[in-house]
């Protein structure tokens, strides 16, 4: 557990760096499961998941070397066979699901331990479902029995025979959909893929690897049999969450700064188009240096938004919770529909916390869920964010919250009970305090 304690307003100025994009190195690190080989990969964040996901790397049988925080050095040649995955290593990080995918394509079978009593992949909670019914239905997609053996998930692979399914244009379904095909016989194909740069990220080094992806259009993706896999020495993109973090901080306390590491193309920044449009935000990018200018600009200049948070190419799901605080200090009405997952919207309840005025409503477009989740906000400006003490309920959230209470007056404490930011953010509280915030790790 961790707490932050946040002495605001406060104002901000000089430079930042992103970090390597915690979507991306969380499947990296993994990837030498695939292959015995030896793999460096670089840029690495020196986050809690990518830590834990190389320990489940190394429970398989490879000899995991940190070189410095950002490199690791991974031998995986004594992998011979699955090793059951842990239920400690696998809540912590919804990525370790991911693995499960891998060692079915190498070996066609895998062992997770879980933990009878909960109904999620660990990690953040958001979208994820995970028991024996829900797997089953998806696994069957895959041509991959389940069996619940007392508290152990037991998949056995049915055959090797070439598929063609549906993604849904979901990241998760995408990507572990390539996984698991990249053990099937004959060319397979991924119809509706999702398109983020992450995605893209992994399948440029499994490519590296020896793999054959080939993103045919923006509705197919083609996975060919067969293909021997090898090491690499691979360097992972940078974080455009990261990104928008530092972006929403500087905008909510009007201020100067400059953000480094900016690849505007592979970030897949042009997603932000609309919203810069609406909002009246401006943003600097300078692609010689890779660097984005956020020039100070006042909160009464900036334009209410009406915004559809989704996945690429359109403003991306996570960026509507990290801008939150923006929203509320915008005049007018903001409205923002999460079209994406159905639970992600309950950071506003801690953004109550702060004063904001909002109202949930029903969007015509985007049903509620079972567990009346809301999918659509509106959002009042409020002259003036206060202290507040809040939780962090996800990685997003825990981020927004350190931004909220660096705008808000007073003297503010935010409770991570499951270590939320530092799952997500290499040394995030550091990076804004270097910038001119007060904050304080308890």
């Amino acid at each position: 557990m961790s707490t932050y304690k946040i002495t605001g307003p406060t104002k901000l100025s000089g430079s930042a760096s992103v970090q390597g994009a915690k979507n991306s190195s969380m499947k990296l690190v993994n990837l030498p499961i695939l292959a015995n080989d030896k793999f460096t990969f670089r840029n690495i964040p020196n986050i809690s998941s990518n830590k834990n996901l190389a320990k489940l790397t190394a429970l398989q049988g490879a000899t995991v070397n940190w070189l410095d925080e950002n490199t690791v050095e991974i031998d995986s040649t004594k992998i011979i066979k699955p090793i059951r995955i842990p239920s400690d290593l696998f809540y912590h990080t919804s990525g370790a699901i991911y693995i499960r995918n891998m060692l079915i394509a190498r070996f066609g079978e895998c062992e997770i331990e879980i933990i009878l009593e909960r109904d999620d992949t660990g990690g953040d909670q958001i979208g994820r479902t995970f028991n024996l019914e829900t797997d089953r239905k998806i696994m069957n997609e895959f041509n991959v029995d389940v069996e619940l053996k007392g508290n152990i998930m037991v998949y056995k692979e049915r055959d090797k025979a070439p598929l063609d399914i549906d993604a849904k244009n979901s990241f998760g379904f995408t990507l572990g959909g390539i996984f698991f095909l990249l053990g099937k016989d004959g060319i397979s194909k991924i119809q509706n893929p999702s398109h983020m740069a992450e995605l893209y990220d992994v399948i440029e080094a499994l490519n590296k690897m020896g793999a054959e992806i080939k993103i045919e259009d923006k509705k197919l993706i083609t996975v060919v049999e067969g293909k021997e896999l090898h090491g690499v020495d691979f360097t992972c993109m940078y974080d455009k969450h990261n990104f928008i973090t530092l972006l929403s901080a500087a905008l909510c306390t009007e201020s100067e700064i400059t953000i480094e590491n900016i690849d505007f193309e592979k970030m897949k920044l042009g997603s932000l188009d609309l919203f810069l449009k609406q909002s009246g935000v401006k943003i600097e990018f300078n692609d010689k240096d890779k660097t984005a200018f956020i020039p100070s600009q006042k909160l009464s200049d900036l334009k209410t938004v009406d915004l559809i948070a989704s996945d690429l190419p359109d403003f991306v799901t996570e960026w509507q919770v990290l801008l939150s605080p923006l929203f509320s200090l915008i005049k007018g009405q903001s409205n923002i529909v999460e079209g994406y997952f159905t639970n992600r919207m309950r950071h506003w309840e801690e953004m109550k916390k702060f004063g904001a005025n909002y109202e949930f409503y029903t969007h015509p477009d985007f049903d509620e869920d079972s567990d009346n989740n809301p999918r659509a906000v509106k959002v009042n400006r409020v002259e003036k964010l206060k202290a507040a003490i809040a939780t962090s309920r996800d990685v997003k959230c825990g981020a927004m919250l350190l931004i909220a209470g660096m705008v808000a007056e007073g003297e503010s404490v935010i409770n991570d009970p499951e270590d939320h930011i530092k799952r997500g953010y290499e040394n995030l509280a550091g990076v804004l305090n270097i910038l001119g915030a007060k904050i304080q790790a308890l």
